[in-house]
């Protein structure tokens, strides 16, 4: 106990502290429930949750209780020099709106959307929301970019994708992993009040 454990989350190396290690004496091929303090990454708040980790389960142990971005990730390139690539960006659309509010109130706002195939993902990009649409209720909502990886080797080059979807009615947010051909095209989403 006291020992840093280490695992991969949404691109960063994420160590947690081993508060509880408990053997499970219920379990055949016998196994640890361990209670893990989770530490902050730039995209994941700090928590702590139980793991079960079987004997024959390798575990990385580290001596950092610091989180790192995984080599060849888009935070990994933002965490080297501080010096960002500049984005490629396509032709920018801008559209200006007011909405009545409940209360009888106007609010106005701009929101501006920009192609960009993954190909051309800069570290710039690592942050921002993209436009994405629910298939089962027809909801349009907001995923953002938490890291990404380009990937040339393998029998699938593309584009490594680590995203959180936006909450929408009937289904909390969530954390996901896309993979992607370089050429698909994501719609990034900036919404502005005035």
């Amino acid at each position: 106990m006291g020992r840093y454990i280490l695992r991969e989350l949404n691109g960063y190396h994420r160590p947690g502290k081993i508060l509880d290690l408990i053997p499970v004496i219920t379990d055949p091929e016998g196994s640890w429930l361990l209670t893990v303090e989770w530490v902050d990454t730039p995209v994941d708040q700090g928590e702590v949750k139980g793991l079960k980790v079987k004997f024959a389960d390798t575990v990385t142990l580290t001596d950092s209780s610091t989180a790192a971005p995984i080599p060849g990730t888009a935070a990994a390139e933002l965490a080297g020099d501080g010096s960002e690539a500049e984005s490629r960006r396509g032709d920018i659309s801008t559209t200006r709106w007011t909405k009545l509010t409940q209360s009888g109130e106007h609010e106005n706002g701009m929101t501006e959307t920009v192609m960009v195939r993954a190909e051309n993902f800069t570290p710039s990009h690592v942050g921002k929301f993209i436009g994405n649409s629910d298939p089962e209720s027809g909801v349009n909502y907001l995923i953002k970019l938490l890291n990404f990886r380009v990937v040339n080797e393998g029998s699938a080059p593309g584009v490594t994708m680590w995203i959180r979807h936006g909450e929408i009615d009937g289904r909390p947010r969530y954390d996901d992993r896309w993979h992607v051909p370089f050429d698909q095209e994501f719609e990034f989403t900036t919404i502005t009040a005035l």
